[in-house]
């Protein structure tokens, strides 16, 4: 049994979420991490790379920060 409170916490999150992924792409046209890191993390050869070449400070902690500004700004 679904109540009506629950549909409309429901409809609330699905609001929040759509306008932080909308923000995310505005600012990162992906939401996507093989996209945003350039690599395939899953792949123990580009995930190699991907450390030796510091995307998780270079690239990752911008999109944390970008993550936590939007938060901010949502809630």
């Amino acid at each position: 049994m679904t109540k009506a409170e629950d549909r409309k916490a429901k409809e609330k999150t699905y609001a929040v979420a759509n306008e932080f992924i909308t923000e995310f792409l505005r600012r990162n046209h992906s939401i996507n991490c093989t996209e945003l890191a350039g690599c395939n993390l899953s792949d123990p050869k580009e995930l190699a790379r991907a450390r030796e070449t510091n995307v998780f400070r270079t690239k990752c902690s911008g999109y944390v920060r970008d993550s936590c500004e939007i938060l901010e700004k949502i809630l």
